[in-house]
């Protein structure tokens, strides 16, 4: 039992530690992508509120940490040799564990619980950008971008564009980039979803 608690807090310790460093994203990168995303939709007139908003982010995350996880649940259901005692406990480990996921064709080290809580902390824009980048929402066209996400290995990420214009519609913009040279760099662009208000 005493070696399951030690086995236990290390688990615990090695997931914290590879969160923080998985995530340990730096202002600097930050402001470089959402500048870059901020100029593409200047270009289109359009305004960014001065919020980040995750919606679309986190569903992503969510959709795909439950699909991996239930890849590695089959996996250990599978692979038990011992007493239902000695799977479940291994279960609890993988349930706090940080698993690599495929979000926007990027793969993350995702923890959902510690992950929705950053993301969806009301974190405003302004804080990254110019304060005459940003204003409130108005009838006028606007976007909401969704806070950075990073790469495993740093070098790609994504960002999200919730875009609203003044005839009703909504279009969802993907966003990809990459590292080079320690420069971050626009690849491209995709509209993922669109819809057209009553």
């Amino acid at each position: 039992m005493k070696n399951r608690n030690l086995i236990a807090i290390f688990s615990l310790f090695l997931t914290l530690f590879t969160s923080l460093q998985s995530f340990s994203q730096t202002e600097e990168d930050y402001r470089s992508l959402i500048s870059i995303t901020l100029d593409r939709f200047e270009k289109e007139n359009l305004r960014i509120y001065k919020k980040f908003e995750n919606n679309s982010l986190l569903e992503k995350l969510d959709v795909s940490f439950s699909k991996k996880f239930d890849e590695v649940k089959v996996r250990l259901e599978k692979n038990k040799n011992d007493s239902l005692t000695e799977n479940v406990y291994l279960f609890d480990i993988v349930l706090s564990d940080t698993l690599l996921v495929n979000v926007g064709g990027i793969k993350v080290n995702y923890n959902s619980t510690a992950e929705k809580l950053k993301k969806t902390n009301g974190e405003k824009i302004k804080r990254y950008v110019k304060s005459d980048f940003i204003k409130r929402k108005t009838n006028e066209n606007h976007a909401s971008l969704s806070f950075p996400l990073l790469s495993s290995t740093g070098t790609k990420a994504i960002i999200y564009v919730l875009v609203k214009n003044t005839v009703s519609t909504t279009q969802l913009h993907l966003l990809e980039f990459e590292k080079t040279d320690n420069k971050w760099i626009f690849l491209k662009s995709d509209i993922i979803s669109w819809t057209r208000g009553c």
